[in-house]
């Protein structure tokens, strides 16, 4: 008996074109899709490791940028009527980035003790003599850290973290790996 000359041929080529151009198009959605997750990794890893070595240069610079921060504020004129005569430096840093830039911020608990300017206004003040709790400033700019000399009083690291939560994003580890 013989074969009927039927579309066996025909069905196969009907099928092929469709379910390869599907084929075609699920692949080419996966690998952008795997690519894309790639490039967001690589991403992820590329700002880890530059925040990284921010720390790693704050570290190596802390010295020099605190001479930097007591010059700054000793030069301001602020608080009015007041010299700075001491700044003592924790020696926990936090750091945190910046909502608006990449650039990180470190936030440093320092105590500072102030003497009246002699003849001025705070001379006979007794509370002038008193120790003040503060939170030094740092900021990671363009060209490296800049200790630009802003003061937040009366707040620790921690507690400024959560005041300027707006423009602060608290970093989950601030320890650079050891040199």
């Amino acid at each position: 008996m013989p074969q009927p000359i039927v579309p066996q041929a025909v069905l196969a080529a009907g099928w092929e074109q469709p379910l390869g151009f599907a084929a075609g198009v699920v692949l080419g959605v996966a690998l952008g899709i795997a690519g894309w997750l790639l490039w967001r990794r690589g991403q992820q890893v590329r700002r880890q490791r530059r925040r990284q070595q921010a720390m790693q240069e704050f570290r190596l610079r802390r010295e020099q940028l605190e001479a930097q921060f007591v010059q700054a504020v000793s030069g301001s004129g602020r608080p009015r009527g007041l010299l700075w005569k001491n700044v003592e430096f924790a020696d926990e840093v936090t750091f945190a980035q910046r909502r608006d830039s990449p650039h990180l911020v470190a936030l440093v608990a320092i105590t500072v003790a102030f003497e009246a300017e002699p003849g001025g206004p705070m001379e006979e003040v007794e509370a002038v003599g008193r120790l003040r709790s503060a939170t030094a400033v740092f900021v990671e700019g363009p060209r490296g850290w800049e200790a630009p000399g802003r003061v937040l009083f009366n707040l620790q690291p921690q507690q400024a973290l959560e005041h300027f939560a707006h423009e602060l994003q608290p970093l989950p580890h601030s320890r650079p790996a050891p040199a």
